[in-house]
């Protein structure tokens, strides 16, 4: 169903055709923007089918070579994924700051996040990986909060003043014939008289208007939306973890096993762990536990 649902937004064309937005008009054939967005769609949507294996308790306890084998692979989909949106930055939703810096945010926390998970996995630091890799996958999943946000604060700030700069180049592309532009948008005449092709003009937000209106209303809310979504998850996932502090003491004790049989030298504090690099006392592991290796 998840894939079934999300491949059509592949087709760049067909999309674009059925929703005259203004993100179409820099997803011209062969553009970087095209070839982006593609990319970071080809890539992310199995790296969101197959994380759900990566959260299937069966799956990680029963068959480690397997999560060990999915977690790589979801890693550089996510990558590359990126990479698409990287390329996609300089024109996203119009190309205006505060959508640039709020994707770029998101970005760097889910592949810092992604990172440090993968450094823990390394070291056998398991409780530190489950809460980095959760970390990721939380502030990948704002994105979701965000179409909802962004619909929220659209209805609540259109009609009610609020402006976006449009290049009538944009414009033209979104409504249409010239004569069209013209009745609508006086003020980009010239641009649509032929004489000067990098005329721009000031639209109203606004939901009831023309296409050009509606993509104003959109590009005034975007930045904050990524911001809003963002943090709502940041917060959440902290949230969860402080409330499931038994698991985390759990995989710690497996931490410090595998560790230990690994001849690891800090055996239950070798990864990102807060008494390695904080001024928290260091952890000591059950003395069950410790006898239990010691017998072994």
């Amino acid at each position: 169903m998840f894939i079934r649902y999300f491949l059509p937004y592949v087709d760049i064309d067909t999309i674009c055709a059925a929703n005259k937005t203004i993100d179409c008009y820099f997803y011209t054939e062969g553009s970087w923007d095209r070839i982006g967005i593609i990319v970071h769609l080809v890539m992310i949507f199995p790296a969101c089918v197959l994380v759900l294996l990566q959260f299937t308790p069966a799956v990680r306890r029963r068959y480690t070579k397997l999560h060990r084998l999915n977690g790589y692979v979801i890693i550089l989909l996510s990558a590359l994924s990126m990479g698409g949106v990287i390329l996609t930055l300089p024109n996203a939703i119009g190309g205006t700051l505060d959508a640039q810096v709020s994707i770029l945010a998101l970005l760097i926390a889910f592949l810092l996040a992604l990172g440090l998970a993968l450094y823990n996995a390394w070291y056998l630091q398991i409780e530190q990986h489950r809460a980095w890799m959760l970390r990721a996958w939380f502030y990948a999943g704002s994105i979701v909060t965000m179409r909802i946000v962004v619909r929220l604060l659209a209805s609540l700030v259109s009609d009610k003043g609020y402006v976006a700069p449009l290049p009538c180049a944009r414009i033209s592309s979104i409504i249409g014939p010239a004569s069209m532009g013209i009745e609508y948008f006086s003020d980009c005449a010239p641009y649509f008289r032929g004489e000067d092709d990098a005329k721009a003009m000031v639209v109203l937000a606004s939901l009831s208007g023309n296409g050009a209106n509606i993509t104003a209303t959109y590009n005034v809310v975007f930045g904050s939306a990524i911001w809003l979504g963002l943090v709502l998850h940041a917060v959440g996932i902290e949230i969860y973890l402080r409330l499931t502090p038994s698991e985390t003491e759990r995989l710690r004790q497996i931490s410090y096993a595998r560790q230990l049989n690994a001849g690891m030298k800090s055996p239950g504090r070798m990864g990102l762990t807060a008494d390695r690099l904080g001024d928290s006392p260091p952890w000591m592991p059950p003395e069950a536990l410790v006898v239990h290796q010691e017998a072994q």
